[in-house]
Formats: structure tokens, sequence, C-alpha cells
């Protein structure tokens, strides 16, 4: 049997039904953000727009045909087609609101959609009563509705997982095309026949194309007002969502300020107990979080506050929402009082506060500072006054730098004066002393000149030259040739110290192996130290080895030194101590010489090394002397880079030691 459709009735039953998709994806996007009934009754009104779409759809579609027959419709088949679009709609729709469109669950939801189509569909082709017979061709039947599922399953994955607007449209499209595409592709899989049998109902009598405009316009109404409602809800939904969200923050923010703010904040009831504390009072009084709670203002108040305090509440209780003061002594959580000020406000008439706030300050470090600002003041006047008092000094100051100035210039003229006299002094002294460095030298070359003739003569005699002497003879040659050997020596010394005096006195380094210098020393000396009975002895902690020194002034040094030791001993142990010390700065040599003689008195010391200083008359009168030998020594030593320094007590004996350099 021939078929037709008519265009406009076709072009408008898939308005009807990308629109009814449009509607019903949007009802159930909207039923996925509530809960509990809101969000069964979102899950029913997407099901009847989108059963309800599908089945307008169908209607119009099926309107659009054109069949040589005449069509009516079972009104029961055709009611249980609606409720079917719905109930397998509503299956779909409850499968993603509950497992959402993952994996095996958009699947299943598009299962669910697919067959839903395909239900309606065929179930309104049963309805149909018409003078011809329908025959169906299984695979445009089975490509039906593979075309609805597959199409389903796209339109709830663009709907449900990416969520915009973009893409619930592209889901309203898709899901539009599901319903149509199975409805014309199962329409070519009926094949219409005529047959001889009764006709099931009469002609309406109202055109198809009226009714089908009818049908159209009432469904666009519902789906227009279901979306326009669902628009609206969500509008709603989301503005009280941001203005809970807004107050969850303020309350947050609010909070936040509370707990974390400099003062202990608190809300007490009318008779003054705690009925809330901030977890600031921890930082302000020390007590932990809700330790307060309970307890009476008057029990952390220092007993000769209370009357204060009791009367301070008195006054804010009398005065709604103004705050007051008061400074009081609290007790801290370790026992100790503090300063603090309390700040009252009565709220109790405030149904959001019911209570009293009371904001506890410490001003401790006000009070302090207020302290400090008194003693600031108090010390400024006290600089004040000084400042005053330097004024006058610095004036009296200034009147005497000018007298001072003037002193000045009239001792510089003096100093002038006297240096050009001290001048011409030096000059004369530098006269006299070069006067004196030249008698020296010619007198001591005119006293040794005599003396070296008299000590080769009594030398030559001694040994018998002209002859035995006599005893007596002997004796006399003796003290002869004695007094001029030391009269030689006098000479030599006041000689050397000249010299160095005059800076002319000049160093001969040369290599010396110190153990042989030593030896040879030893040798010299012996005779001398056992003359007066005593013992030598001679400590080497190491070998010396080689150094570099002037060996005639070194050799004058210790020989000297040693002779002093052997002159004040008697009987008893004169001992030399030799040593090379290495240190940071060079290699050292150090000598000592230590007796058991007379000792010098503590007080004869610092005077040891003066030129012509001898410990006092006595010693001198018994041993004799110069007093320049000590002197001598230390001056050679220092020409060397060296010194010498004297340990003695008086009766017990003396030592003295000698330092000097390894190498010039």
């Amino acid at each position: 049997m021939a078929s037709s459709h008519n265009f406009s009735l076709v072009i408008l039953s898939i308005i009807i039904s990308v629109f009814a998709s449009f509607t019903a994806l949007r009802l159930s996007q909207r039923g996925r953000m509530t809960r509990g009934i809101p969000r069964s009754c979102w899950l029913a009104a997407s099901a009847v727009a989108m059963g309800g779409g599908i089945w307008a759809m169908h209607f119009v579609a099926m309107l659009a045909l054109t069949l040589p027959v005449v069509i009516t419709y079972d009104v029961s088949l055709t009611l249980i087609s609606l409720l079917l679009a719905i109930l397998f709609t509503a299956g779909g729709i409850f499968v993603t609101f509950r497992l959402g469109v993952g994996g095996a669950n958009l699947i299943l939801a598009g299962i669910f959609m697919g067959t839903g189509i395909a239900t309606m569909h065929y179930s309104g082709m049963a309805a149909m009563r018409m003078s011809a017979a329908i025959s169906y061709d299984p695979s445009l039947v089975a490509l039906s509705v593979l075309i609805a599922i597959a199409a389903s399953m796209t339109a709830l994955w663009l709907t449900f997982r990416l969520g915009t607007l973009l893409s619930n449209t592209a889901g309203a499209l898709v899901m539009g095309a599901a319903v149509c595409g199975m409805h014309y592709c199962g329409m070519s899989a009926a094949a219409f026949a005529h047959h001889t049998g009764p006709i099931a109902a009469e002609d309406t009598g109202v055109p198809a194309y009226w009714l089908a405009a009818g049908i159209a316009g009432i469904t666009l109404i519902v789906l227009c007002l279901g979306l326009v409602m669902a628009i609206i809800d969500q509008h709603l939904s989301l503005r009280a969502a941001a203005e809970a969200e807004r107050l969850k923050r303020s309350e947050a923010r609010f909070r936040a300020l509370v707990q974390n703010a400099a003062d202990a904040i608190a809300v007490t009831d009318r008779t003054g107990e705690i009925i809330y504390e901030s977890s600031s009072t921890k930082s302000v009084l020390g007590y932990d979080e809700d330790a307060l709670l309970g307890c009476a203002v008057a029990e952390i108040v220092h007993p000769d506050d209370r009357h204060k305090l009791l009367a301070f509440f008195e006054s804010v209780t009398r005065r709604d929402s103004e705050t007051q003061s008061i400074d009081l002594q609290l007790r801290h959580a370790n026992g100790n009082w503090g300063e603090y000020e309390i700040l009252a406000t009565n709220l109790l008439d405030n149904d959001s506060v019911n209570g009293i706030v009371v904001n506890i300050r410490d001003i401790s470090a006000r009070l302090q500072n207020v302290e400090l600002e008194e003693l600031i003041l108090q010390r400024t006047r006290q600089l004040s006054l000084a400042n005053g008092q330097l004024r006058a000094e610095i004036a009296e100051r200034k009147n005497a730098e000018d007298a001072l100035r003037q002193a000045h210039d009239q001792l510089e003229i003096k100093v002038q004066e006297r240096t050009a006299e001290l001048e011409a002094a030096k000059n004369i002294a530098i006269q006299a002393d070069q006067a004196k460095s030249q008698f020296l030298a010619h007198m001591s070359h005119e006293l040794r000149t005599p003396l070296n003739a008299i000590i080769g003569f009594s030398d030559a005699l001694t040994h018998g030259i002209r002859g035995p002497l006599s005893p007596q003879q002997t004796e006399y040659i003796g003290h002869v040739l004695m007094a001029g050997r030391h009269l030689l020596t006098l000479i030599n010394t006041v000689l050397d110290l000249s010299k160095i005096e005059s800076g002319k006195m000049q160093l001969d380094y040369r290599d010396c192996d110190l153990d042989q210098f030593i030896d040879e020393l030893t040798t010299a000396i012996r005779p001398v130290v056992e003359d007066n009975g005593n013992c030598l002895l001679i400590e080497h902690k190491s070998p010396l080895g080689s150094v570099q020194i002037d060996v005639l002034k070194l050799r004058q040094t210790l020989f000297n030194l040693l002779s002093n030791a052997a002159k004040f001993t008697k009987d008893g142990r004169i001992t030399l101590s030799t040593a090379r010390i290495e240190g940071f700065n060079g290699s050292r040599l150090r000598f000592v010489i230590h007796d058991t003689g007379i000792g010098i008195a503590e007080e004869d010391l610092p005077r040891l090394f003066e030129n012509f200083h001898q410990a006092n008359p006595s010693i001198a009168s018994r041993f004799g002397g110069t007093g320049l030998g000590l002197a001598l020594s230390r001056r050679l030593c220092h020409a060397m880079g060296g010194d010498i320094r004297a340990d003695s007590v008086l009766g017990v004996g003396s030592s003295f030691i000698v330092d000097l350099p390894a190498t010039p």
C-alpha cells in the first residue's frame, strides 16, 4: 500500500523531539543537584517530560503519515504507550542519578532510554485501527532499537559528564535524533496491506494537521513551563547556595576574628557567670579553652577590686548597648596578679547574644609605658637642668681655652727658646762626646802601651829570663803582673762601653760549633772556678749544633758571668746549662749560669745592670770590682739581639739567664 508524509508535521515532530529532550535533560541535571524528596520530584518531572515528548513526537509523526485508509487509535493502548515511555525513561534517568554515567552505568541507562523509545513506538503502532494489516522487517526493527540505544547513551554522556549549556544542547540534539531516527527507521520497517475486514473506528472529523498542531502546541507549552521552572529553580538554588556560602565564610571570618583577637572575649549572664569564652583567653590570661565556663568573673578578680566589679556590672546592666570600661587586677592561670582593662557591653536584650559581652585586655605594658613616660619626663627635666649647667661650663671652658691658648702661645715661644738652648747644648754634648771618645781612644792607646810593657816584662821575669828569682821577688812580680792585667781589663771594659754608647760597636758574625765553643770555654774558666774551691757543672739537654754569632762577644759575656759566679761563691757549685729552643720567631739560644754563692738582695736587683753599680760598700770592699761587668754584658747581649735577666735569693745563690738568637 502506498504511503506518504506531511513534511510540515515531520518538521514539527522533530522540533518536539529535540525540545522535549532538552527540557528532560535540563530537569534531570537539576535533579542531580538535589537530595531526598526534591530529587524524586525532579526525576518524575524529567521522566514525564521525556516520555511525554517522545509520545507527542510519535503521535505527531503518525498524523504526518498519509495512507489511503482511515486511521484511528485505541485509547487504552495509546495511554499504555505513554506510560511505558515515562517508566522506561524514568529508569534510565534513575540509573544516572544513582550510579552515574561511567562505563557499564552509561550502557544500562542507554538501554533503558532506547528501549523506552522503541517500546513506546511499537506499542503506539499497535494502537492503530485501520482497514490495513501491518508487517515489519526484523532487520530494520533491530536497527531502529540500536539507533535509539546508541543515541541515548551519547546524549546522556554529553549532558552529565560535561554539564555545560553547549553540551546540554548537543545532548538534546542527539536525543532528538535518537527519537526521530528510531521512529522513521521503524516506519521504514513497517509495511501496510489492504484487508477486507471491518473498520475499527470512524473518522474523528478533525483534520490531522490541526489535531497534530493542537497536540504539539499543548506539549510545547507544558515542556516550556517545565523548562522555565527548572531554570528558575536552579537559579534560585544557586543564589541560595551562594548566600549560604557567603554566610558560612562570614561566620568563619567572624569566628576567626573572635578566636584570634588580641583581647580575651567572653559573654556573661546578668549575674556575671561566664557562658562563653574565646580561645584567645589562653594568650591573655593563660587559661585553657572552656576552663572558665560556668565560673563567675569575680572568681578571678582580686579581693580588693571585687566591690568595684559589682558596682561596674550593676552600671552595665542598667544601660543597654553602651560600652563601659574599668581597670581591675585579675589572676593569671600561673597564679600571678596583673592589671587588666575590662570593657563590657549590655546585649541582654539582643536575641542573638542574650548576655553581656566582656573584652579583657592586658594593660600591664601600657601602665609600664605610663611609668616610662613619667620617667622620661623626669629625666628630660634633669637633662634640661644639666644642659643649662653644661652651657655654663662650656662658657667657662671657652674662657679657660682662650687663656690656655694664650699660655700655649707663650709656651711655644719658650719651647722654641728652650729648643734652641737644648740644640746648642746637644751640639756641645756631641762635641764633648767626640772629645771623650777621642780621649778614651788616645788614653787607651797611651795606657795600653806601658801596661803591655809592664805585663810583658813581669811575665818574662816570672819565667826566669833574667835568672831565678827569690820567693819574695816572685811574690812581688806576681802582684805587679796581676795588677797590670786587672788594669788592662778595666781599660778594655771602659773602651767597649764607650764604643757601645757611641754606636761604634761592630759585630763579627761567624759560623760557630756551639758544642766545641762550650768545651773551650769550660776549659778556660775551670781554673778560675776551682781556685775558690768551687765545682763546675755543665748541663747539655741536647747537641746545640752550629750557629751564626759574634764568638768573641759571646765568650766575653759568658766568661764575665762565670767569673762573677766564681768570685762570689766559696766552696760551692756553679752550673752552666745550655739549650737551643725552636719557636715561632726562630731558633734561640739559652745559657743559664747558676751559683750557690752569697746571692743578691731583692732591692738591689732592679739596678743590677747599671754602670758602676755594686750591691753595697761592704761587698765591694770584700770582693772588689768596678761594677761595669754586668752592664757591659747586658749591652753586648742587646747588641746581638738578646738580653740578660737575673734571679737571686740573698744567702742562697743567683741565676743569670742569657737569651740570644741563633742567627742574626
